[in-house]
């Protein structure tokens, strides 16, 4: 991926199709989500919205909350995948201040930190994972995520849909290679989300195209991950 076109990739995630999450037992309001045994809290996600308001207005998402939550889950599970696979993700100093720049805001501080970590993460499983194209399956599987958005056109067809996806053949089959290694992940690793954010949906770019990412959908959420 170019360096031009990562911030474009942080915000809404070079990754695609639907990511089951699943749990069980009791809830705990002031969790947003589980990964594993890594818990994210909502406190954090106040601190990432804070610094959402204060980022160049064309860095800021309409909705932060979600963003920063499929943000650090997608980040937790690139970093997982990675280390499995022996895939160097951590950012340099670089890559950092590229995305203050972008944002406005400082380096070190705790947005642009996770915006360029999970960049970096995504991108390099993009660049190693094995291409894969997209089956009949796989097409009709984004269409049912499209539609589940209260923004997706609905004049917008099927027909079409699989059109854009296979216009870039070679685009698409690196994105779902990059999405089987975090489904792969996620199977490993049980992540449980919050029912308040549920479902989530995020898209990611390729060239003209828009694909979405599911996440969140039929789960239970858990206040102890090892109790389910």
């Amino acid at each position: 991926m170019p360096r031009s076109r990562r911030f474009a990739a942080v915000a809404v995630l070079a990754l695609l199709g639907a990511l089951a999450l699943t749990g069980c037992g009791r809830a705990q309001p002031d969790v947003a989500a589980y990964v594993g045994n890594t818990r994210y809290t909502e406190r954090q996600l106040d601190d990432l919205v804070d610094e959402y308001g204060k980022a160049r207005p064309e860095a800021r998402p309409a909705e932060p909350r979600p963003v920063a939550l499929i943000n650090l889950i997608i980040r937790d599970l690139a970093r997982r995948a990675g280390e499995e696979h022996g895939i160097e993700i951590e950012p340099g100093p670089a890559e950092y201040n590229e995305i203050a720049r972008a944002t406005g805001l400082p380096a070190d501080s705790k947005l642009v930190r996770m915006l360029t970590e999970v960049s970096a993460a995504v991108e390099a499983l993009t660049a190693s994972a094995e291409a894969t194209a997209p089956t009949e399956d796989d097409v009709r599987e984004i269409w049912d995520v499209l539609r589940r958005d209260p923004a997706f056109d609905p004049d917008v067809t099927y027909e079409r849909v699989a059109e854009l996806l296979r216009s870039n053949p070679a685009s698409a089959a690196a994105a779902f290679g990059t999405r089987k290694l975090l489904r792969e992940q996620a199977a490993k690793t049980e992540v449980v989300v919050n029912p308040v954010y549920r479902p989530l949906i995020a898209y990611a770019r390729f060239g003209d195209t828009q694909i979405p990412m599911l996440l969140g959908e039929d789960a239970d959420f858990v206040a102890d991950v090892a109790s389910g």
